[in-house]
């Protein structure tokens, strides 16, 4: 039935045929590479089109005066390998596998940026290509607005980047703004990313790769006025989902991009969950 139906409403937004209770067949007015349809059977509560659609935060460059690291890209002309200058930053651990998944959680996993020589289709690019799922979000009796999926997402694929407007921890004067907001704490997700492709709790011989110790965002975001669809990412403590953060070529290392992962197999038309750490 799952299915069936996300084959349906696929079409009906395919035909631009807005379905029964659809507010919105796409709340990010195309900022995504994919419609973010929203829906509502349950009342008459239209409060995701009051926002902004962000498809990801407006970095600072520089982030924090002195911190960012100046330095080449690789050189790596068609695809990046195990020698690329990005992927010894991984501790010459694949980020990725050839099918775009992720090979293991990370403290952060750092992609290839915008002085590579590498193209965007390069393996080492995976978030940088966006959204390759169609997400919904939609309004429930039960947990109010989430999101779910309308196709079937691979065990560790990306699913979208966590956006809004983003606030540097040393700013003073961000700091006086951040009452009666809705603000997102980066370092409040729990590491969930340790139980991502990690062979050493199921194989005893398997020993878990030594990652560099990574001293996490120096910001916060606040989604009081702009937001995405991972927004609207319902809490669990049995989550689906999880938070890497990733790095992309030189971007200051304090202001890791907030991606949202797979933990498991997620079939059509099942909510997707987080652990915020609450």
């Amino acid at each position: 039935m799952s299915w069936h139906t996300a084959k349906q409403l696929k079409e009906a937004m395919d035909a631009k045929i807005r379905p029964p209770r659809y507010i919105s067949l796409d709340m990010s007015k195309g900022k995504e590479p994919l419609r973010v349809p929203v829906s509502n059977k349950v009342d008459d509560d239209r409060s995701p089109l009051m926002f902004e659609y962000t498809a990801r935060p407006q970095f600072p460059v520089p982030a924090v005066p002195g911190l960012v690291k100046r330095q080449r890209g690789c050189h790596c002309a068609t695809g990046c390998g195990s020698r690329c200058r990005c992927a010894r930053k991984n501790s010459r651990v694949p980020a990725y596998n050839k099918d775009d998944t992720l090979v293991t959680g990370r403290p952060v996993v750092y992609e290839c940026g915008a002085l590579c020589g590498c193209p965007m289709t390069c393996v080492n690019r995976v978030t940088q290509r966006g959204m390759k799922h169609q997400l919904e979000v939609f309004r429930s009796t039960e947990t109010g607005w989430g999101v779910r999926t309308l196709d079937l997402i691979q065990p560790g694929a990306f699913v979208c980047e966590y956006s809004g407007d983003m606030i540097i921890m040393d700013d003073q004067s961000g700091n006086a703004l951040m009452e009666d907001r809705s603000i997102i704490d980066p370092n409040r997700f729990p590491e969930r990313w340790r139980e991502w492709g990690d062979a050493s709790s199921v194989e005893p011989n398997d020993k878990r790769p030594q990652f560099p110790q990574f001293l996490g965002p120096g910001y916060l975001l606040d989604v009081s006025e702009k937001r995405n669809v991972a927004c609207y990412i319902s809490h669990s403590s049995t989550p689906n989902v999880f938070l890497q953060f990733v790095i992309r070529g030189n971007e200051d290392e304090s202001c890791p991009h907030l991606m949202v992962f797979a933990m498991e197999t997620i079939p059509p038309m099942r909510e997707l969950s987080i652990d915020y750490g609450v």
